[in-house]
């Protein structure tokens, strides 16, 4: 939980703000929290869509190099 809330802050600017009272430092965190979960899920579906490549195993007693 607190490296998603760290990740947040940097990815939406939640520390970049100098509010004055409670009730807009709440409008201001709420909207940004907002923008957060937007970026994860576009970020997910992007995933899925485009999964990481499975690289083959590589077997290093077959491939020996030879010093030359």
């Amino acid at each position: 939980m607190e490296d998603d809330f760290h990740d947040s802050k940097q990815a939406t600017a939640l520390d970049g703000t100098q509010v004055r009272g409670y009730r807009a430092w709440k409008r201001h965190v709420t909207v940004v929290m907002a923008a957060y979960a937007l970026l994860a899920v576009t970020a997910a579906k992007a995933r899925a869509a485009y999964p990481a490549p499975v690289l083959p195993e590589h077997d290093e007693s077959t491939h020996q190099m030879t010093a030359a």
